[in-house]
């Protein structure tokens, strides 16, 4: 047997043992995001927060970053505090951050003191381009295990999200990382202002590969309401509507 021919073998019986379905029940998933009492995330599964622009998409998966840290339900919002999570943020410069952090810090009623920075990392990752950001996000992955990946926006991480192959390879890599690295993705996408779906081919896959796809909507008089609101649910019923006034 060739080098080559060796190497074949190798490679099927790999593939055997990592792909082939064997009829052993698997880990009961674990609930890691609730609203309402109502399941949102699970294990190495993915939840999207779509809205306009604007719309607060930013603060709200903040909050659900804050929630994590502190362990507590932020209305009606709760993570559970488990493991590590990883924050990448493709768009904010370090003080726009620096503000979103603080503010959505307050909102969640959480003190700077009693924060514990062990439990997570974030970076910033505004002047990398797509394949860099998705190299460094691996590579971080690599280097510590996450069990939270947030990651705002995911529009960053493909140059036209109409284009379907460009699409099929974001949402491969991003199936991909749940499973090789254990992370469950929470990630924020922009609704098209001119039919209010999730933008384009990327936004359409998207809904479908999610367990839980939730849309905000900013109140037209007073835009610091926000109604948080399901959009797809796959591992349970619909929650109850939230509202969340930013200037309490």
């Amino acid at each position: 047997m060739t080098k080559k021919e060796l190497q074949q073998q190798v490679e099927l019986i790999e593939l055997s043992q990592s792909f082939k379905f064997d009829n052993i029940k698997p880990p009961d998933d674990e609930i890691l995001i609730t609203v309402n009492d109502k399941i949102v995330l699970t294990t190495k599964e993915m939840l999207m927060l779509s809205g306009l622009p604007k719309s607060n998409k930013s603060t709200i998966n903040l909050m659900l970053l804050f929630s994590f840290i502190s362990g507590t339900s932020i209305n009606g919002m709760s993570v559970k505090k488990t493991g590590k999570a990883l924050f990448i943020d493709t768009e904010m410069s370090a003080l726009s951050f620096y503000n979103a952090f603080n503010r959505a810090r307050k909102l969640s009623k959480v003190k700077n003191k009693n924060i514990d920075f062990s439990l997570f990392d974030i970076f910033l990752f505004r002047i990398l381009d797509k394949m860099e950001i998705m190299r460094k996000i691996e590579f971080i992955l690599y280097r510590k295990e996450y069990k939270y990946l947030f990651i705002d926006g995911l529009l960053d991480l493909i140059n036209n999200f109409n284009d379907v192959e460009e699409t099929k390879y974001l949402i491969f890599w991003l199936q991909k990382i749940t499973e090789v690295y254990g992370v469950s993705i929470i990630t924020v996408l922009h609704l098209s202002r001119s039919n209010l779906f999730s933008m384009g081919h990327l936004g359409a896959a998207m809904e479908r590969k999610t367990l839980t796809s939730i849309t905000l909507t900013a109140d037209q008089k007073n835009h610091n309401l926000i109604e948080i609101k399901p959009h797809f649910m796959r591992a349970d019923s619909h929650f109850k509507n939230i509202i969340i006034d930013l200037n309490d």
